[in-house]
């Protein structure tokens, strides 16, 4: 039986650690930070395998690309998940209801809340036909442990309430085929479906799902360990000794080897124990989570591990995986631990050891492919190929960095693989087209800034539904003279704007952030909200953080703050439905906090509209004080309210996810195809149009007319970690051209629309 661990991601701008366990038949994963459904896309790890998950620790680091891969597995026809997490678990899961349904997979969440192990007692907490999972509580020396003695809080009333409500997101089952003949599978995207669902959940409670029950531990912050041991090797079968005992008949053979006893004809009586070598008891692995040095003391003296020290046979304890926090790798007290398992392979992920290699690759090569075009306009993400971290000679001797895609075959084996590492990124040989070889000149200036004050935008996630190699999902930076404004926050929209700054000026640039608008609750447009709230908070950012979204999202931020200090305290939540205009109007609107958001960015008016996508979808037009008007639809159909609310816009971003001949699609699924959103924008005597939100069908570039711009509108095509100022829009005409016959050469069918 083949078994092997593969580390997902070091600790880089992207993602956090992960680590996945793949058998023949099933795949284990422990912990989902954002950015890891993007790595196993593009570097095709097999995830429609994937049934279980570990999570170490309720943080948005181990939890944040959860719910998208969940939503994506669901899609890809998985039925069933098992999903294993710490105190609160449920109230995280419970919390995501508003944006979270699918009724063609089957979750069994399970709430572990105390040491399952320990000298006397080995009780695990899962076990199948492959693995036996134990779980070793650890809480900083800061924090005393808890005393709870449940092993789960199934029988706790909050959390079964919590439960059921989980049950319902995913029952499991058939929806009703509504009047289009469309299946229903996700409430957002349907109002009715959300509304029974929801009406279910009240059945015979008195709590309102506007206010989930309090936790029974409040912001638990336990690291959970999980020791895993693998399925008992059954030695080979004797074949040629089973014969010499007189076993002639095939159908004999057959019994014996699947370890039936079996008498012969003249009596004789032939154990089947007898007829293999001597099996191989299973391999022994560790996961071990230590965020911060508080927590060395506690992991180190707890009597978990003493059946697992020192012993002579290295199959024992074959590998422990370290996901450590800042200062534990150099800790000596975490190292002298470390000796104690000194026949065991290391793996150590740590923010020290970590070099902050590209991942997202494919993506990197196509910003080289058009930074031969504008530099300045397509720069080169921010990266390092080494990290100048050396393990000194006080680490155990089998001791190794983790990098992405390093392999431990534990059977047969055990053997360390790194040809698969993410090794040095390469920088690819730039060859245009003849027909493109010549790039036209554009004059910079030529289209001046209104009142000689910029407006930038910087596409940070430009593809729609999931994210892939080429485009990350969606997010908007609007950079203005006084600060920042973030359209949409998708899944690892923190690393992008740190991989398009950089490590010095990446929190910087966060810290300037001054709003968050949220359009809609559909998850491809939110899940990076969170970490970039913490970023902000960790980054210095002053004063609040103003988040404009709808309602449920606003109440699944508050629940979420329940469970983990991410920040909440900082953010002044202003809701989309109180920040709506009349006709247009952008100046009718009063509410508590408005006039300090517009005060710190200088704004004149901001209003929000509804648009024609799903329930409590909302664009948004601000308009400084300077005179530039900006407007961003979100996901949405051709909304006449925002073509109202956009008249003369400076910059109008717009999403053009369907190319035209997919106009049924796009009505079916309430998108905006190419022409709309230009017909959008003229009607809207919009300046400049950027079109975004591209459907992962078109990979590398869209299928867009010849001529985009027209008199009195400029048209970009946004990629991922472009730089556009309204002096920009102007050159993307004669771009385009060139652009098309860059992308035409070597096209492959590169949707990641399907996981492996």
């Amino acid at each position: 039986m083949r078994y092997y661990l593969q580390l997902l991601s070091s600790t880089v701008a992207d993602a956090k650690p992960a680590v996945i366990l793949h058998f023949d038949n099933q795949r284990y994963l422990f912990n989902c930070s954002e950015g890891i459904q993007r790595f196993c896309n593009e570097y095709k790890v097999g995830l429609k395998k994937l049934k279980t998950m570990f999570v170490s620790r309720l943080n948005w680091d181990c939890i944040g690309g959860f719910p998208g891969m969940l939503l994506t597995l669901a899609d890809a026809k998985v039925t069933s998940f098992d999903i294993y997490g710490p105190p609160n678990f449920m109230h995280f899961l419970a919390s995501t209801r508003h944006f979270i349904y699918r009724a063609s997979i089957n979750v069994h969440p399970v709430e572990l809340l105390s040491p399952s192990l320990n000298t006397t007692n080995f009780e695990p907490v899962f076990k199948d036909k492959s693995i036996t999972v134990y779980s070793v509580f650890v809480y900083p020396k800061s924090l005393p442990v808890s005393s709870n003695k449940r092993k789960y809080s199934d029988g706790l009333p909050n959390t079964s309430f919590k439960k059921s409500i989980v049950e319902k997101m995913f029952p499991n089952m058939t929806l009703k085929t509504p009047q289009n003949g469309k299946p229903v599978d996700n409430c957002c995207h349907d109002d009715n479906s959300k509304i029974e669902v929801k009406a279910e959940f009240h059945s015979n409670r008195t709590v309102s799902l506007d206010t989930l029950p309090d936790l029974e531990f409040k912001q638990d912050t336990v690291a959970i360990t999980y020791i895993v041991h693998g399925p008992k090797i059954v030695g080979k079968f004797k074949d040629k000794y089973v014969r010499s005992l007189g076993v002639k008949s095939g159908l004999d053979i057959g019994k014996l080897s699947r370890g039936q006893s079996i008498t012969l004809s003249d009596g004789s009586f032939i154990d089947s124990a007898i007829c293999r070598e001597p099996g191989k008891s299973g391999s022994i692995f560790f996961v071990v989570d230590c965020p911060s040095v508080d927590y060395i003391e506690n992991l180190v003296k707890d009597p978990s591990f003493d059946n697992y020290y020192d012993l002579p046979d290295r199959d024992n304890v074959s590998i422990i995986i370290h996901f450590l926090g800042s200062g534990v790798v150099e800790n000596p007290v975490y190292k002298d631990w470390m000796k104690k398992f000194a026949l065991t392979q290391h793996i150590i992920v740590a923010p020290e050891t970590s070099a902050q290699t590209l991942i997202c690759r494919k993506s990197t090569d196509l910003k080289f492919r058009l930074n031969e075009i504008d530099s300045s306009t397509f720069p080169i993400p921010h990266y390092t190929n080494e990290n100048l971290y050396k393990l000194p000679t006080s680490f155990p001797k089998y001791s190794e960095i983790g990098k992405p895609l390093l392999t431990y075959i534990i059977n047969p084996g055990p053997k360390l693989q790194k040809n698969e590492c993410l090794e040095s990124y390469i920088q690819p040989q730039i060859r245009l087209n003849a027909d493109a070889s010549v790039i036209p000149f554009i004059p910079p200036s030529l289209v001046p800034p209104k009142n000689g004050i910029p407006m930038t935008a910087i596409p940070l996630g430009t593809g729609g539904a999931i994210p892939s190699k080429y485009r990350n999902v969606s997010s908007t930076l609007l950079l203005l003279p006084r600060g920042t404004v973030v359209f949409d926050a998708g899944e690892n929209t923190r690393g992008q704007i740190l991989r398009h700054y950089g490590p010095e000026m990446g929190p910087r640039a966060i810290a300037r952030i001054a709003c968050i608008f949220i359009s809609h609750l559909h998850a491809d447009h939110h899940l990076g909200t969170i970490s970039v709230i913490k970023e902000w908070v960790n980054s210095g950012g002053a004063g609040v953080l103003y988040v404009v979204c709808p309602r449920n999202f606003a109440l699944f931020l508050r629940e979420y703050a329940e469970c983990e200090a991410f920040g909440f305290e900082r953010v002044h939540v202003l809701l989309s439905e109180t920040l709506q205009a009349k006709s247009g109007d952008l100046t009718g609107v009063s509410l508590d906090g408005l006039e300090a958001l517009k005060q710190s960015l200088d704004l004149k008016h901001i209003a929000t509209t509804r648009v024609d996508h799903c329930i409590d979808a909302f664009g948004v037009a601000i308009e400084t004080n300077c005179g530039h008007k900006a407007v961003f639809s979100g996901d949405c159909r051709p909304t006449p309210a925002l073509v109202d609310l956009g008249q003369n816009a400076t910059l109008l971003i717009h999403e053009a996810t369907l190319a035209d001949d997919k106009q049924n699609e796009a009505l079916e699924k309430k998108h905006t195809t190419i022409s709309e959103a230009l017909q959008i924008a003229r009607e809207m005597k919009a300046s400049n149009l950027l079109l975004t939100h591209f459907s992962q069908r078109y990979p590398k570039f869209p299928v867009v007319p010849d001529s985009l711009s027209s008199k009195g509108l400029n048209v970009a095509i946004a990629f991922d970690l472009s730089h556009i100022d309204v002096n920009t829009f102007g050159k993307f005409e004669a771009w385009v051209p060139v652009m098309k016959e860059m992308f035409k050469e070597n096209e492959e069918d590169e949707s990641d629309e399907e996981l492996q």
